[in-house]
């Protein structure tokens, strides 16, 4: 029972191939000859003449060559499957020893006559007579034709880098609509051997069909939409982050000290890298003058703090020279200036009189003392001033003393807030700064908008 069953199982396997191999050359003329010959190809393949014949429309997209935000052009590697049914090459696979399919020249039978509408290259791009077509014994016919796609798509690269391009195709029939009707299945492009591209993510796709309406004509049209994604980490990474901290360090000039001799070396180093690095990376930056890149202008507005941030350096430096000079001691003034702090610091200590030493009953005693004896000698009066201070005076000198610092920092604190607020240097600095946090973070915010 068991060889029987296998017996069967491998006749129904091999009994296909049997038949095919049993069909020659003659038998696949005489197909040839019956199907296409009779028929002509300039007429649709269906009975009723005044009925549309439907072609259906199905996208494979292969990858993405190009995206040219100068011309406002996109190149796309992409293979096309139309499938429709002939009503008239139709035929029994027994007539002609099992022959199902035949794989017939395009030239040699009906085919739907294709152009791209927004083309910049050849609007009909399938006139190759080499494209696979495909006819079964039902009239289940589909055609094969792929090529590089050109197109017209216009780019908004205001948000550049982060922005998105939707790019639109559209493939219209040269057939009236009443005779040819296209038809999306599915209604989006097929992406399962999409290669993807170093540039741009494929957000998503669809396929719209309608209707174009002419005087006296309408035109079946298919409108494929394809969004596009750019990832910006290259150019953030590359470019945006080392501006961003060539521009942000330009404000440190106005913490170098003044009599280095750096600080405008310093900032003029600054304007020039920053010169050199944007003309570097000017050619990677889209040339459209039609949607201006908000980020060409963050770029430009970096270049101009940093033109200013040198022009206040040179000020501030001649300001400070002449004050130098029609100071008379002002060489003396500035080997002793400390900058802001220290100077509060010995003000509050060379002037502040409410600081009084406390001296109690021993010191008293003391002077008394060596006011009737004048014998005593310096290390004796030194040990006697010490014994003769008692504990009492020693906890009053404490609890003075430590109000008085009370006080004192308090008073420190003011004078130093005071003379930061009173320093040019750090009035340029958080001036400076404060126009590059605010310049970016607009940018930042009108970017990821």
């Amino acid at each position: 029972m068991c060889v029987a069953l296998r017996l069967v199982f491998y006749i129904g396997l091999i009994s296909p191939s049997s038949l095919i191999l049993a069909s020659n050359y003659n038998d696949t003329a005489r197909l040839y000859a019956d199907i296409l010959k009779p028929f002509d190809n300039r007429i649709r393949p269906v009975i009723n003449q005044s009925e549309p014949i439907t072609v259906y429309f199905q996208m494979f997209l292969l990858n993405i060559l190009n995206i040219d935000e100068l011309t406002q052009q996109v190149d796309l590697n992409a293979w096309i499957n139309f499938s429709w049914v002939d009503e008239l090459r139709t035929w029994d696979p027994s007539n002609y020893n099992g022959i199902s399919s035949i794989h017939p020249m395009p030239l040699d039978t009906w085919r739907p006559r294709i152009l791209v509408s927004n083309s910049v290259a050849k609007r009909d791009l399938f006139e190759d007579d080499y494209t696979p077509l495909y006819i079964s014994s039902d009239g289940r016919s589909k055609w094969f034709p792929g090529t590089i796609f050109s197109i017209s798509c216009d780019l908004d690269i205001r948000y550049y880098p982060f922005d998105s391009q939707t790019c639109t195709m559209s493939m219209m029939t040269q057939d009236f609509g009443t005779n040819v009707k296209l038809h999306p299945d599915p209604s989006t492009l097929m992406t399962g051997n999409f290669k993807r591209n170093g540039e741009w993510d494929l957000v998503s796709t669809r396929v719209t069909p309608s209707t174009i309406l002419f005087p006296g004509a309408s035109f079946s049209i298919l409108t494929i939409d394809i969004i596009l994604k750019r990832k910006p980490v290259f150019f953030v990474v590359n470019i945006l982050v080392p501006i961003m901290f060539i521009s942000a360090i330009s404000s440190i000039v106005f913490i170098l000290p003044e009599d280095s001799g750096e600080r405008a070396s310093f900032a003029i180093t600054m304007l020039l890298s920053l010169s050199v690095f944007l003309s570097t990376v000017s050619n990677q930056l889209p040339q459209n003058s039609e949607n201006f890149p908000i980020i060409i202008s963050y770029l430009f507005s970096l270049l101009i703090l940093s033109g200013t941030t040198v022009i206040a350096t040179v000020l501030h430096l001649r300001y400070r020279q002449k004050k130098k000079e029609s100071t008379p001691d002002s060489d003396g003034n500035d080997a002793c200036y400390d900058g802001p702090v220290l100077s509060a610091g010995r003000k509050r200590h060379f002037h502040n009189a409410s600081v009084q030493p406390a001296w109690g009953r021993g010191e008293k005693q003391l002077a008394a003392i060596s006011d009737g004896d004048q014998s005593f000698q310096t290390q004796d009066f030194t040990q006697r001033k010490i014994s003769l201070i008692s504990n009492d005076d020693v906890a009053l000198a404490r609890e003075t003393t430590t109000g008085h610092v009370k006080q004192a920092n308090d008073s420190q604190v003011y004078s130093v807030v005071m003379a930061y607020l009173k320093d040019s240097n750090v009035l340029l600095f958080v001036f400076f700064n404060t126009a590059w946090l605010i310049l970016t973070t607009y940018f930042l915010v009108e970017l990821m908008s």
